[in-house]
Parts: C-alpha cells; sequence; structure tokens
C-alpha cells in the first residue's frame, strides 16, 4: 500500500485518497459496534452466569476475568469475596487450633531459636523472656536450643528425631524469634546451619522477631545486615523493632529496664502484625 505522502511525491493524489478508509465505512463500523454493545445483556443479568466465589465469612467483593484456554476474554466473571479486616481466624494454618477461647481466636504458636553455642547465653535469655511475654498474651510456644542438638544432624549428615522436631515446631510457628551472638559481623555459624535446613520459603507467611548480642553497640548493625535478610530469604516478614544488647546491659546477672523494654516493644508488633494477618 502506498502511503499517503509516498503517493503525493509521485503526483498521485487519487492513489493518496484510496489508500486511506473512506468516510461511510468509518462511520458504519462505529455504527455496528454501538449496536453490538446494545445487544450486550445487562451487567445484572451476565453476573447470573457467572462463576461466583463466596468466602464463607463474605466481606468486599472484588471481580475479575476469568481467563480459560476454551473461554473468550470476559465472557465469565469470577467474583471473590475478601474480608474486610482480616484477622488471625482467616489464617487457621498459623493457629494452634481450630476452636475459640473466651470467644476469641485460638492462641498463635511462637517459637523461639536460641543459637548460641554456649549455655549460659544472654541472647538465649532474651529470646526465653521474649517468648514469655508471647504467652502472657495467649501465646503457645517452644524454645529450641541449638545447642543442645546434635552436630552431625544440623549438618544433614544423618537423621536425628530432635532435630526433626524442631524443623517441625518452626514450620508450624506463625512467630519465629531467633537469637544469636555476632561472631566477625554477623550471626552464629549454628543458626545459619537451622536455616540452611528449611526449605525455600520456609518461613514464608511467619513474622520473625530478630535479636542479637554483642560486646558493643557497633554489633549492633548486624541485626539489619545479617538477620533481616536472613529472615527475608525464606520469607518472613520481620518486626520493624530489632533488639540488640551489649555487654554492659547485662551488668551483675541484672538486664537492662531499656532492654527488656525493647524486647517488649518487638513482641508487641508481632502480635499486632499477627492479629492484622500481615506477612
Amino acid at each position: 500500500m502506498v502511503s499517503k505522502f509516498a503517493a503525493r511525491a509521485a503526483g498521485t493524489p487519487e492513489r493518496a485518497r484510496g489508500a486511506l478508509p473512506q468516510l461511510p465505512q468509518v462511520r458504519s463500523d462505529v455504527n455496528r459496534a454501538s449496536e453490538r454493545r446494545r445487544e450486550r445483556p445487562a451487567c445484572s443479568e451476565r453476573l447470573s452466569r457467572c462463576d461466583v466465589l463466596a468466602n464463607s465469612r463474605g466481606g468486599v467483593p472484588s471481580a475479575r476475568p476469568c481467563r480459560g484456554r476454551n473461554r473468550p476474554l470476559g465472557s465469565s466473571i469470577v467474583i471473590e469475596f475478601r474480608p474486610r479486616f482480616a484477622s488471625a481466624e482467616s489464617r487457621p494454618t498459623h493457629l494452634s487450633g481450630e476452636g475459640r477461647v473466651r470467644g476469641r481466636t485460638a492462641a498463635l504458636r511462637a517459637v523461639g531459636i536460641s543459637g548460641s553455642p554456649s549455655s549460659a547465653s544472654k541472647s538465649r535469655a532474651l529470646v526465653a523472656y521474649a517468648l514469655e511475654r508471647l504467652a502472657d498474651r495467649g501465646a503457645e510456644t517452644a524454645l529450641i536450643d541449638l545447642a543442645t542438638l546434635p552436630a552431625e544432624a544440623l549438618l544433614g549428615r544423618r537423621a536425628e528425631a530432635r532435630v526433626t522436631a524442631a524443623l517441625e515446631a518452626v514450620a508450624g510457628a506463625r512467630v519465629v524469634v531467633a537469637g544469636t551472638p555476632i561472631y566477625r559481623a554477623t550471626y552464629s555459624g549454628l543458626l545459619k546451619v537451622l536455616f540452611d535446613l528449611l526449605p525455600q520459603d520456609g518461613l514464608a507467611g511467619k513474622i520473625g522477631i530478630a535479636i542479637a548480642t554483642g560486646h558493643g553497640p557497633a554489633h549492633s548493625l548486624a541485626i539489619d545486615h545479617g538477620l533481616r535478610p536472613l529472615f527475608a530469604s525464606l520469607g518472613a516478614t520481620v518486626v520493624p523493632s530489632g533488639v540488640y544488647g551489649s555487654s554492659e546491659q547485662f551488668a551483675d546477672g541484672q538486664v537492662a529496664p531499656e532492654l527488656l523494654q525493647a524486647v517488649d516493644r518487638a513482641v508487641r508488633e508481632a502480635v499486632t502484625f499477627a492479629a492484622a494477618a500481615i506477612d
């Protein structure tokens, strides 16, 4: 087809006019399109032929086209009813039971992981305190002390029932509290080997609380540079408040009040995230 400009250059205006659609033809195409729109059934009539997916809890409806190999685009609509405000009730897989307790949903499951090889560990004490605070809010809690598990099993060289139970506890928890001392500017290798045993996206849909201890305040950066990426690599959502305790905050065997307050703040955020179904 010769373009309009090429036809003019060749001195053939008739050919240029012939290359463009004629005005009556354009008008007839517009009229046919308008007639097809008028022939379509009303919205209420079309919905009677839709595939309707309704959540038993009801909520705010939203529509989307139902696309299929043998179904033309726009021929069917799927109506989904999403809860107006999601809650822990809408995610039963993260709950410890299917029933209700005193008119409220059953308790969340929370698991704490102590990544310290030491039996007298500061980070372990903070993890245990976080679990106590979660239990006060109705959560079912469990503590995994990696120092007590066989190293060969943690390295994946042989099967061990206690390691399998630890992995199952992590898989069944909604809140995961990980505590570690900071060695060489990052988390312990003991914590890393357990995370290495988790499947890809093994923490998806879970809420993480990052706790670390070190000899000085400079190591606090390891939470943002190490622990948060470790959680995120497996799909977890980490609460905004990280907890870092330095040696001077454990003087005379007593934990500084501001450090306990930091743990309380992280626990509150985790419970809020769980109640709002944030993951």
